[in-house]
């Protein structure tokens, strides 16, 4: 995933947030299109005068909602909800933080120091710092090279023969499957995926 920030406003806000995100892509649309959004576009800021005037179901866990509205409950589970004003600090902190979860994170799976958390069912299991390099390779890019992966996970030049890639693929399919039964890693040619079936 990249530094992109989508940002979802009737306001001109674009000077502000554009000191503020320097090192950052900000793509700005008008909130009307919020609707039509698609689902798992990254790191997604909204403002909104008026929080009733759309349905909770549009909003996702990692959304950053700010609003006008004094009534709303700040820091809900899903989504993040902050009355204006904001702190910069806080709002670069989560931006931050979003965009590491993100990189760090596929469908329902997430990983957070050694663990591989399945967010829906609460399970998780123990990864290696190998698995953990490997698996966020992949999450990151969801179809590699194998070549690649043992050259910048595991160290081993790419014309060495050895089945210590497949060793850890199958290491990691295992503990997947014991949280997550719909994640499944393929290997098809040279390249290794990830998918949810």
């Amino acid at each position: 995933m990249s530094n992109k920030i989508t940002v979802y406003s009737d306001i001109n806000i674009k000077k502000i947030l554009d000191q503020i995100f320097s090192d950052k892509t900000i793509e700005y649309k008008k909130l009307s299109s919020f609707r039509n959004r698609s689902k798992k576009q990254g790191c997604t800021i909204i403002f909104i005068e008026d929080i009733k005037s759309l349905n909770e179901n549009f909003f996702v866990k990692s959304d950053i909602v700010i609003t006008n509205d004094l009534n709303i409950k700040e820091n809900n589970d899903t989504p993040n909800f902050f009355s204006s004003p904001i702190k910069i600090d806080l709002l670069r902190n989560l931006v931050s933080h979003n965009i590491f979860t993100e990189k760090n994170s596929f469908n329902n799976l997430t990983i957070i120091d050694q663990r591989l958390i399945n967010s829906n069912n609460n399970k998780s299991c123990f990864l290696t710092s190998i698995e953990k390099n490997i698996l966020m390779e992949l999450m990151t890019k969801k179809k590699i090279r194998r070549n690649e992966i043992k050259e910048s996970v595991l160290n081993i030049k790419k014309n060495i023969e050895t089945n210590s890639l497949d060793s850890h693929l199958t290491r990691i399919r295992k503990k997947i499957d014991k949280i997550d039964k719909n994640v499944k890693i393929f290997s098809k040619n040279e390249y290794i995926l990830i998918s949810y079936l």
